[in-house]
């Protein structure tokens, strides 16, 4: 590979991935502290708002709102009325699917362009399946994918739930738990049987092909990571150019790997948008959203 980037044209575009807040109203094992609990406070809607209005004046935007949980947030729909009076040309919502079929039809036919569902199965994922299910053949928008959280020990209920979706043509992706304490430890697949890696293979899930490998070859992000050909260090990447990562305390950084170092706070001063690309230092790109970013291998 000398070439990654995505299938879209979304080059010229600036993907911000924002992390609402921690507060979640789950507690999935595998889901590290720094990212989620069930108290902390939320983001003030004035605060999210400036947020928006300051993105807007960095050029095309496309904003995924993550967390914590970002539906649990009182104003989310204040927040995404705002966001689509500044005219964001992509807004995108990742949940847990927890809230009811009416919250989500509202949101993905008056507000958003696109919704990922997380299915998590150390809660109830059956009523989540439901929901979702419900949220696609309702609705006008059918922008919708699921994320199966591929528990260990759990293949026969993940199954279930791939076989309900199949039966409604909804596009879902298998995704590893990562349990990894740092950023460059990449050896998750230990925590797999064999026939759960087997069931984890490329023909085993249905999303878009989104990443452009070498200008030739289609894929999706997850056939790199199942794959583990998600190395990339010493390429030049894209970050910061192509994204930015909002923490949930308003730290900026160029993606989610956090390469480069904190650029500032959008929350509480300025932060610096970088012009150049940087070298990767990380030993495993272990995030859909950045493996996506384009990247090109030096020489």
């Amino acid at each position: 590979m000398y070439k990654i980037t995505s299938s879209w044209p979304h080059q010229d575009q600036i993907k911000v991935e924002w992390n609402l807040g921690k507060r979640c109203n789950l507690d999935c094992t595998y889901c590290p502290a720094e990212i989620h609990d069930n108290h902390s406070k939320h983001t003030d809607i004035a605060m999210l708002k400036s947020t928006v209005d300051v993105l807007s004046q960095l050029g095309k935007i496309r904003i995924s709102l993550t967390g914590g949980e970002p539906c649990v947030h009182p104003h989310i729909e204040e927040l995404l009325v705002h966001m689509k009076q500044m005219k964001i040309g992509w807004i995108n919502v990742t949940t847990n699917g927890t809230r009811t079929v009416e919250f989500y039809q509202n949101i993905l036919e008056n507000y958003i362009n696109h919704i990922v569902f997380s299915v998590h199965f150390e809660s109830d994922w059956l009523k989540v399946i439901n929901t979702i299910i419900k949220v696609y053949k309702q609705s006008a928008n059918k922008n919708v994918l699921v994320h199966m959280m591929m528990l260990p020990g759990r293949l026969k209920d993940v199954k279930d739930a791939c076989e309900a979706l199949l039966e409604h043509n909804i596009s879902y992706a298998l995704r590893p738990i990562r349990w990894t304490k740092t950023h460059d430890d990449f050896e998750d697949m230990i925590h797999y049987s064999e026939e759960e890696k087997k069931f984890l293979a490329v023909s085993n899930h249905t999303p878009p092909k989104n990443i452009l490998v070498d200008d030739t070859v289609s894929c999706n992000v997850n056939d790199l990571l199942i794959n583990k050909t998600n190395q990339f260090k010493g390429w030049s990447c894209m970050a910061g150019v192509e994204s930015l990562m909002i923490n949930w305390d308003g730290a900026v950084h160029r993606a989610t790997c956090r390469v480069g170092g904190n650029l500032g706070n959008i929350y509480h001063g300025k932060f610096e948008m970088p012009k150049d690309p940087i070298i990767c230092t990380r030993n495993w790109c272990t995030c859909a959203a950045d493996i996506a970013i384009t990247k090109n291998k030096n020489y």
